[in-house]
């Protein structure tokens, strides 16, 4: 059973499958806006469609069940195929098989097999064969210069000596090397780079591992504050519900800058950030520069302002001509406010059905908890300023106090996305893996080099055999070969 499991999940069929998988949920969060509020995804879709896709999970499908589930077992076919692989690669490339016929063998759709014969000794050859092709291979791995057992008859066809052993890869790798015992080299390049492939695959998992952390510790979430407001509390963008953060946000100020053709410039929120009543830091953010703080950023993602609430009536006192003769006072429609003069109290209030052409806000004065006289009216009076005349609204009682609608309490807001990313660094370094694993995987090629001397039965004569074998068919590669050929080929006639 267990045998089965490890054989199904490192197949690169259930691999293949994974991806097209992974790709196709990908594409349905490509197509789908994510991370959208709740309420916008309402307007867009409606209420019957955002059900649907909220329950299939859509609407967050990076954090779906499936999602997380088809990323795991991605991650698990990883680990069981390295597993499988790693101590096979490792093992050739500290002990690697030196044997000229069994690579021939098992090499030979991809290996270029060269045969020619030379007058000069073992030792001259395989010096000139050193020397020739130690530019590019470098030192050989190994060595041996010694008395061949080996021989051939000359002008015979050429054979490739079949391996005794029936097992393939099974064969011992020491009686392997027998076949190696005469004269020959053998070179071996790149080969660490082998284990490129299983270090992409660590890549990926660390990747995936940064995905998993980032749902399951992080959060992406969105609040609106005001202006002098303080909050605590942010709500999750997948669901609504609210997020406790370690420190309180206050808004200090908004502000929209904008072009001379009236298009917005620049949106800026100054944001103080409080933790046990100390004030940690104070900075603006706008689009794309954001504010970082104990693993939690605050991003600007809108603006807007409340609806009204709130009108400014400034109360002056005609009696008194010095500069403390007036007062401005934010009053909301019904509530009773001190003037501060003479007693009086008064409201500000709404006509239900004004006449036409009226002013529909009036003024109720009141004394002794008592209203002292019919409805203050406001009229509209030219007011002469530098920029030229305004309306103003203006309403007087007794020629004691006077009342001036200055305008609405306007409450502007600050719309903030507020998230904790446990995975971008986890993310950043898998990237930096997988990047450099595929690098040198596709541009250092593993190369391996034979050259094998053998002599004929009187010793005049020997046979060179060269046999190179590229782990990736580049055509340089055989390019190269040729080349390096001819020239030991006129090195040895």
């Amino acid at each position: 059973m267990l045998s089965k499991l490890n054989k199904f999940f490192s197949s690169i069929k259930l691999a293949i499958i994974l991806f097209i998988l992974i790709a196709a949920v990908s594409i349905i969060g490509t197509v789908i806006d994510q991370g959208d509020t709740i309420a916008q995804y309402k307007i867009i879709y409606g209420n019957t469609v955002f059900h649907i896709l909220y329950w299939l999970g859509f609407l967050n499908i990076y954090n779906s069940w499936y999602f997380v589930g088809l990323a795991a077992l991605l991650i698990l076919t990883m680990i069981i195929s390295s597993a499988n692989k790693l101590p096979n690669i490792i093992k050739n490339i500290v002990d690697p098989n030196t044997s000229f016929d069994y690579a021939l063998k098992k090499n030979s759709y991809k290996a270029k097999y060269i045969t020619m014969q030379s007058s000069k000794s073992p030792s001259e050859i395989l010096n000139f064969a050193e020397k020739t092709f130690g530019k590019k291979f470098g030192k050989p791995v190994l060595k041996n210069i010694g008395e061949n057992i080996n021989h051939f008859k000359s002008g015979e066809n050429e054979k490739v000596q079949k391996i005794s052993s029936k097992n393939g890869d099974a064969s011992n790798n020491a009686d392997n090397k027998k076949n190696n015992s005469g004269n020959f080299l053998f070179f071996s390049k790149n080969s660490i780079f082998r284990i490129s492939p299983n270090i992409a695959h660590l890549g990926a998992i660390v990747i995936l591992a940064g995905v998993f952390l980032g749902v399951t510790l992080g959060y992406r979430s969105y609040t609106n504050i005001k202006v002098g407001q303080t909050v605590q509390h942010s709500y999750l963008l997948k669901n609504n519900n609210p997020v406790l953060l370690p420190f309180k946000i206050k808004l200090d100020n908004y502000v929209t800058k904008y072009y001379k053709n009236g298009m917005p410039k620049a949106y800026i929120s100054t944001l103080t950030i409080i933790k046990k009543h100390i004030t940690i830091l104070t900075k603006s953010i706008r689009v794309n520069h954001p504010l970082t703080y104990d693993g939690i950023t605050v991003y600007q993602a809108s603006y807007g302002h409340y609806k009204p609430n709130a009108a400014q009536i400034l109360v002056l006192n005609l009696k008194n001509s010095n500069k403390n003769n007036k007062r401005l006072i934010y009053a909301v429609p019904g509530k009773i406010y001190n003037s501060k003069i003479n007693n009086i109290k008064f409201s500000f209030n709404f006509f239900k059905h004004p006449a036409k052409d009226q002013i529909p806000f009036y003024i109720s004065v009141i004394k002794n908890d008592k209203t002292v006289s019919s409805p203050l009216v406001f009229q509209e009076l030219p007011y002469r300023t530098k920029k030229g005349n305004m309306p103003l609204f203006f309403a007087k009682y007794n020629d004691n106090i006077a009342f001036i609608f200055a305008g609405i309490k306007t409450y502007y807001y600050s719309g903030v996305e507020i998230t904790k990313n446990v995975d971008t660094d986890i993310v950043w370094i898998g990237s930096a893996i997988l990047i450099f694993a595929l690098f040198f995987s596709f541009f250092f090629n593993q190369q391996s080099l034979w050259v094998r001397v053998t002599s004929s039965e009187n010793e005049k004569i020997n046979k060179v055999e060269i046999l190179s074998v590229p782990h990736k068919k580049f055509a340089s590669f055989y390019s190269m070969m040729d080349r390096l050929t001819e020239i030991l080929k006129k090195q040895i006639l």
